[in-house]
């Protein structure tokens, strides 16, 4: 059973035909540690702003659940809700690289984390997503 950890339905369209897999609700994030380390000046000819400029490290991952975040042990909860734990593979956006992806493996084991391989994806006449043909495999436990 694949459950879907992003905010979009992820359209796989393979060799036996397509399916689409809803999002879950639940939605697996970096989490930002943010700290401002000065700042510049700008202006648009009508008057000067600052702009802060912060460093930001991504320390971990969190939960969101209806633009919320929540508590890990209420979002491992929610996620593993009416699922196979043994037959699930999860699935997150690709920009949740390995340290945040082995996190999740090992929070959701036994557990396969994989993202959509949009560099083969199906794009419209906008140059938009509309589907992908395969998954990449970002972990596993």
């Amino acid at each position: 059973m694949l459950v879907n950890l992003t905010p979009h339905p992820i359209k796989i369209i393979a060799h036996g035909g397509e399916i689409e897999v809803q999002p879950s609700g639940i939605l697996v994030r970096l989490k930002p540690h943010e700290e401002i380390i000065g700042g510049i000046e700008a202006t648009d000819g009508k008057g000067k702003i600052l702009i802060p400029v912060e460093k930001v490290e991504y320390k971990g991952i969190t939960f969101l659940k209806d633009g919320k975040e929540i508590p890990q042990e209420e979002a491992i909860e929610n996620i593993r809700k009416g699922v196979d734990t043994a037959e699930a593979v999860y699935v997150i956006v690709p920009q949740l690289v390995s340290p945040v992806a082995e996190e999740l493996a090992k929070l959701l084991a036994p557990a396969f984390i994989l993202a959509p391989n949009t560099n083969k994806a199906i794009r419209d006449e906008k140059g938009r997503v509309v589907g992908v043909k395969s998954l990449i495999l970002l972990a596993k436990t």
